[in-house]
């Protein structure tokens, strides 16, 4: 009964033994030494049911690779060290096992069994790969975020609740300049002790869940400088949703700042450039319809930018030809050659770039004025939001254009006064070298008259003789008239007196055929004038007139009075401001084209056939009236007449016009005063010595004023009268005359000269009480010069 209780005890000892085995969830044998396996428990054989065999024959390598016999097996260790061995082992389809095998030794000591407990910890293995791999990444975000904070534009500050640091990003250091960089677990207020109230308000309302930012905000320095910062604070939260402090972000935005204030200058600056660019500006889309007008646009056109706007150009600037076509703007005749449409198009299409095109631009006025415009047009491409436009400058340069045409025009009358002037200088030159011959020719011819009967065949050679040097000196006189170089002693005359007293003549010198007709102008005002030189231009003139007159035809001369202010002669070549009287003279004869009338005043020029004309008529007029201060316009187009119009300056003194001598008497008496004669050509000094003597003076002769001098001190008796040339060597006549006046208060003086000089003259105009006799000069007219200055009582 013992015997069967021990063994039901043991039955039953053996049955819970195996029950609490089989329900773990392990694997579990028991082998001998010999590796039978005693027991395994159900799981064992469940885990893996087609290898029951093996693992009776087998070790638990066989877990392993139940295809191969371990070499090294495990039970075969334990069997040597009879110590336990504990290991880890990964199967080829990826399931891991921890595998013990544990002796059980018999009371020698000896292994007498082993357990050998093997566990599936393949979900654990991949718990803690997925560990390692969340650890990993863990590591590797945590640096990325540390490295995104620290190169961060924004400076990063973590406090906890009590506002202790967590965490700061080096920048946060720099920008604030935090001196001691170790500030983690210190408090916010410790660090920043001089912290402003307002940032310590901002602190708590964060922490009380408030968000508080400021997009620009002054960060005061110590040197007093202004740094511009953008800054948020916002609270974190723990993972139970409760507030775990706040963070604090700081960006310096300083150069953003100025950059974004340099920006808005120049949008500013453009923006008035473009709204004050003294010429039209649009911006034109695709379609040609403008997008955006500046202000000048507005003022050209009259009308407001929101008016204008969606036009297209030609309509909101009121082009005259966007009228061709009801359809408007760029659908007329007219537009397919607008030279501003094409140039547009041209743009938008091939996005090329105009520059200063010019062209003529038709502008009608709100009150319908039509204006003809020129314009330099500039288009270029740009993209606004995406989209291809054109911006399009017009600049209004009809003023300039016309500025500039009017100094091409000046431009052209000065060159030809400059010809003018050129021409004069050496007419002059000619005139004086040829009068001195002249005046030899016509001296001695004069003189061997006197010697010669009337009824002699030489006295006949000789009168010709004479009349062709006389026809010479007219010409050189005509040249000297020109060049502004001849003598004249002008006088207060009342313009229309004058004229009248030459009707007559000027009747006979132009013919019957001819209707003379006189138109004077009314209250009329003196000029001053040599009286001579009316008669000289009148001749001209009339002579012109009248060649000019095919058949029967009129003339016509008239006065009158004009006044000229600075603007109008800026703009008239020629003008000169003041009150003028007007001569003038009309025909209705054949005119001139523009051509002839820019030569007319060149001596020699002549319309007329040769042998018909010398070509110094005009030529002496214009030295005429450029001599007293005055000036000509002509006005003739062929087939339609001519009419010369003279401005002499209105005489302002008070002193009363007088009547032109009609004649003048001739004085050929002599003399028996003594005349220092001054001439540095020899053949001048001799044939005037020769008349003089004639003439019953006695002559001292002196061939330069260095002679005259020291023949005048020389000279124990009175010396009359001083006959000088005005321009010599080493002295001038009017300097020779002021030193021997010095020794002879009395001293009357008589200059002569082929053309005068501003030593006796101004412009040729003789002062009051000055004498001058032109070269050539006759025996009569010398005679007559001399009496004139021996009996001026006021000469000086």
């Amino acid at each position: 009964s013992e015997e069967r209780a021990a063994r039901v005890a043991l039955e039953e000892s053996e049955m819970r033994f195996q029950r609490m085995l089989g329900v773990v969830p392990d694997m579990i044998s028991i082998q001998n030494p010999e590796m039978d396996i005693l027991y395994s428990n159900w799981h064992g054989f469940a885990a893996v049911p087609e290898r029951r065999r093996i693992l009776h024959t087998k070790c638990h390598k066989t877990y392993r690779n139940l295809d191969d016999v371990c070499p090294d097996c495990l039970a075969k260790s334990v069997l040597k060290t009879r110590k336990p061995i504990h290991e880890e082992a990964e199967l080829p389809d990826g399931k891991w096992f921890d595998i013990r095998v544990i002796p059980i030794l018999d009371k020698d000591n000896n292994v007498e069994m082993f357990m050998e407990w093997v566990r599936d910890i393949t979900e654990r293995k991949q718990a803690e790969e997925a560990i390692k791999e969340s650890a990993e990444k863990l590591q590797h975000w945590h640096e990325l975020l540390n490295y995104i904070i620290t190169h961060n534009r924004s400076a990063v500050a973590v406090h906890d609740r009590d506002l202790k640091y967590i965490y700061v990003s080096r920048r946060y250091l720099d920008v604030f300049k935090v001196k001691d960089p170790d500030v983690i677990g210190k408090h916010h207020y410790d660090v920043f002790p001089d912290l402003p109230q307002k940032w310590r308000e901002v602190h708590q309302k964060s922490l009380a869940g408030e968000v508080h930012s400021a997009e620009e905000d002054p960060l005061y320095r110590e040197d007093g400088s202004i740094e511009w910062t953008r800054w948020e604070c916002r609270p974190w939260y723990e993972s139970d949703g409760s507030i775990g402090g706040i963070i604090i972000y700081t960006e310096v935005i300083t150069e953003r700042k100025q950059r974004e204030q340099l920006l808005t200058e120049q949008k500013e600056l453009l923006a008035a450039i473009y709204r004050n660019a003294p010429f039209i500006m649009m911006v034109v889309n695709a379609e040609r319809r403008i997008q955006q007008i500046n202000g000048f646009a507005e003022q050209f056109a009259n009308r407001d930018a929101e008016e204008m706007l969606g036009l297209r150009g030609g309509e909101a600037l009121r082009c005259l030809h966007v009228l061709d076509d009801p359809r408007g703007c760029g659908f007329g005749d007219f537009c397919r050659q607008c030279v501003i449409r094409n140039t547009v198009l041209d743009t938008l299409e091939t996005g090329k770039t105009h520059l200063q095109v010019e062209t003529t631009y038709y502008f009608k006025e709100r009150d319908n004025e039509t204006l003809a415009l020129e314009f330099l047009m500039s288009t270029t491409p740009i993209e606004i939001k995406g989209e291809q436009m054109a911006l399009v400058t017009l600049q209004d340069i009809t003023e300039r254009r016309q500025a500039e045409e009017e100094q091409g025009k000046l431009q052209a009358q000065l060159l030809q006064a400059q010809k003018m002037e050129s021409v004069g200088r050496l007419a002059g030159g000619v005139a004086h070298d040829f009068n001195n011959m002249l005046g030899v020719v016509l001296g001695h011819t004069e003189m061997a008259l006197e010697n010669v009967d009337l009824g002699d065949p030489l006295f006949t050679d000789l009168q010709e003789v004479r009349k062709t040097a006389e026809r010479s000196a007219n010409l050189t006189r005509q040249l000297l008239a020109f060049a502004r170089k001849q003598t004249i002693e002008p006088k207060v005359i009342d313009l229309n007196e004058t004229v009248e007293g030459m009707l007559k003549m000027l009747g006979r010198l132009i013919g019957e055929d001819i209707d003379l007709s006189w138109m004077p102008g009314k209250n009329t005002a003196p000029v001053r004038m040599d009286p001579s030189q009316i008669d000289q231009i009148l001749a001209n003139l009339c002579v012109n007139a009248r060649d000019a007159i095919a058949d029967v035809g009129k003339v016509t001369i008239e006065t009158g009075s004009a006044a000229f202010d600075q603007a109008y002669c800026d703009v008239h070549a020629g003008f000169v401001p003041g009150e003028f009287m007007m001569l003038a003279v009309s025909d209705n004869g054949c005119g001139m084209d523009q051509e002839t009338v820019s030569h007319l005043f060149e001596p020699f020029f002549t319309t007329k056939e040769q042998g018909k004309g010398t070509g110094l008529g005009l030529a002496s007029v214009y030295g005429a009236v450029k001599q007293n201060d005055g000036f000509i316009n002509i006005y003739s187009e062929p087939d339609r007449g001519t009419t010369v119009k003279i401005y002499l300056p209105r005489h302002q003194a008070a002193e009363k016009p007088v009547q032109a001598e009609k004649a003048t008497a001739e004085t050929t008496a002599g003399g028996n005063e003594t005349i220092l004669l001054v001439e540095d050509d020899p053949s001048i000094l001799r044939m005037a010595t020769m008349m003089l003597e004639r003439h019953g003076y006695d002559v001292i002769v002196a061939e330069s004023p260095g002679d005259a001098v020291s023949l005048a001190h020389e000279h124990n008796g009175a010396i009359d009268l001083i006959m000088t040339d005005v321009v010599m060597p080493e002295m001038n006549g009017r300097d020779l005359s002021k030193s021997l006046k010095a020794h002879y208060p009395t001293l009357k003086v008589l200059f002569m000269s082929g053309y005068t000089s501003n030593v006796i003259a101004h412009h040729g105009v003789l002062d009051q009480g000055v004498y001058f006799i032109q070269k050539p000069f006759s025996f009569k007219e010398l005679g007559a010069k001399l009496r004139d200055a021996l009996e001026d009582k006021n000469s000086d």
